[in-house]
């Protein structure tokens, strides 16, 4: 095997542009199985400047960006150009306003699914010329390096998508990475509202000191206080499906007073039984400590009891 310099070999790639390192870093990261955690990090940063998402604290890329983005707004409404019948009409928004000539309706039509299929609307951060397939595949590796990884840092790569709306799955992930589950929870119910992955995330990150149903549970319930709903049906559906895993004195404690008893009466039967079979599990517990100690007991009477003679040699 022949010894390379990895931050030598990205140097001389970089003149290349972002074609050459991302393949180059994938390849280090998921076939050498390298965890380097700057290498990591900079293949996710390479990853969302794809999409466009630049570092807050650089604000004159911002800025030539935002310039960018208006100058190929206002570039775009003049693209349409009638030939036929010397009509000349400029499309905007699908060729609405094309001259009244048939060359320039045909223009302003051209102009206007131009518009649509080269320039998205530059909603989160995505370049209005960026081709769409490209960024799908871009955002799927950073999904898959996100999930795969846990060498990059998470908390820089949050400071730069934090506000972003359109890359939420992505800040439930870091949010997870940095143990923020009560957060990320927030982000799949309020902003996603994907009450199923809110339900699979508890499932993949609860522990026994940390019930991250209750904590969903809690969240529904404010979710409630905030719109003036009196009961959302999610407090339902999570108290009658997740019953073994909510304490029953606690839910008790945060339930409002208007509950109706037959809306959780499921609930209440499976936590009763669960509740009398964690208690039988307790007994039968303590009884067989309690034997397990008399036998021991009985083994130490034993030892004691057992005589050594020690006769002097001839």
């Amino acid at each position: 095997n022949v010894e390379f310099d990895l931050s030598k070999t990205i140097q001389l790639l970089e003149p290349f542009g972002k074609e050459a390192l991302i393949p180059f870093m994938e390849f280090q990261i998921y076939e050498c199985g390298n965890i380097d955690q700057s290498l990591h990090t900079r293949l996710a940063e390479l990853l969302l400047e794809y999409l466009n998402i630049q570092d807050p604290s650089d604000n004159s890329s911002s800025d030539s960006n935002n310039n960018e983005s208006v100058s190929g707004r206002s570039g775009r409404r003049g693209r349409g150009r009638g030939t036929r019948g010397g009509g000349r009409g400029s499309g905007t928004r699908g060729g609405k306003t094309g001259g009244n000539t048939r060359g320039g309706r045909r223009g302003g039509r051209r102009g206007g699914s131009g518009a649509r299929t080269r320039g998205r609307k530059n909603r989160g951060g995505v370049g209005e010329y960026a081709d769409l397939n490209l960024i799908l595949e871009m955002r799927k590796k950073l999904i898959k390096l996100l999930r795969f990884s846990n060498y990059y840092n998470p908390a820089l790569l949050l400071v730069r998508i934090q506000h972003d709306e359109t890359l939420l799955e992505e800040i439930v992930i870091l949010l997870s990475k940095l143990n923020k589950h009560s957060e990320a929870l927030q982000v799949l119910v309020f902003k996603m509202q994907d009450f199923e992955a809110a339900d699979s995330y508890c499932s993949q990150h609860s522990t026994s000191e940390n019930n991250l149903f209750f904590d969903l549970l809690k969240i529904y319930l404010q979710s409630s206080s905030v719109s003036g709903e009196s009961i959302p049906p999610n407090v339902f559906r999570l108290l009658n499906t997740r019953a073994k895993e909510l304490d029953p004195v606690k839910v008790i404690q945060i339930l409002p007073d208007s509950i109706p008893i037959a809306s959780i009466y499921d609930y209440l039967r499976i936590a009763y039984r669960k509740s009398i079979a964690t208690k039988r599990e307790k007994l039968i517990e303590h009884q067989l400590s309690k034997i397990e100690n008399l036998q021991t007991q009985c083994n130490l009477i034993e030892l004691k009891q057992s005589r050594v003679v020690i006769t002097s040699s001839v």
